[in-house]
């Protein structure tokens, strides 16, 4: 249980960490710390209204993943249903090969990822005035 919690301490570390390495990593990361971190306040704060088009359009980035690796699993099964565990063309494993492509071949990993860190809406931070200002939509006569 203690080697649990230190390791979702440790998780959440990461996450803040200036020097954390950027590109595809060896947890699978690609966002840099600061795309993470924007994007994870999109999610956290959606409802805030400036947000709710960059919300949007992580869900559809999300959706064109999944649709994608859905896409390649499917195609790996149908694979092993018509020549069973035989080579697959060009020399590769087939079916097997067919499966490891489709977990490797996903973009939006991190996204995917940011679930890990979300809060309950009830226990969010309410922002500090001066931010939500920031956020809002102002408009000035001139």
């Amino acid at each position: 249980m203690v080697a649990l919690h230190e390791s979702t301490v440790q998780t959440f570390a990461e996450l803040f960490r200036e020097d954390a390495p950027e590109g595809d990593d060896a947890v699978g990361r690609r966002f840099s710390t600061r795309a993470r971190l924007a994007a994870l306040l999109i999610n956290l704060y959606r409802d805030e209204p400036i947000l709710h088009l960059p919300f949007r359009l992580l869900t559809v980035l999300m959706d064109i993943d999944e649709g994608f690796t859905t896409w390649r699993y499917r195609h790996a099964l149908m694979v092993l249903r018509m020549i069973g565990a035989k080579m697959g063309t060009g020399g590769s494993s087939g079916t097997e090969y067919l499966r490891e492509t489709a977990e490797r071949h996903k973009v939006f990993t991190d996204l995917f990822r940011l679930s890990t860190y979300f809060l309950p809406r009830s226990a969010l931070p309410v922002l500090p005035p001066d931010v939500v200002k920031t956020m809002s939509f102002q408009f000035t006569e001139g």
